[in-house]
C-alpha cells in the first residue's frame, strides 16, 4: 500500500493532473493498476521516441 501512495505521490508531466484522483484511490489494488497503466503508457511514448531519434539522427528536437 505504501508504494501505490509513493508512486502517486511523485507522478510528474503530463499525468499530474491524475495525481489527486490518484492519492485519493482507497482501492490499493485499483489505485496500482491505474499507476501501472500510466507508467506503461509513458514507457511505451519513451521507446517510440528514441527509435525515432535512432532512425532519423540528424533531426533535432525543438
Amino acid at each position: 500500500m505504501d508504494l501505490s501512495f509513493w508512486i502517486g505521490a511523485h507522478l510528474g508531466g503530463p499525468v499530474a493532473e491524475e495525481q489527486q484522483r490518484l492519492l485519493e484511490e482507497r482501492n490499493t489494488f485499483t489505485r496500482l493498476q491505474r499507476e501501472y497503466e500510466m507508467l506503461d503508457h509513458t514507457r511505451k511514448q519513451l521507446a517510440a521516441r528514441t527509435a525515432l531519434k535512432e532512425s532519423f539522427p540528424d533531426i533535432k528536437e525543438n
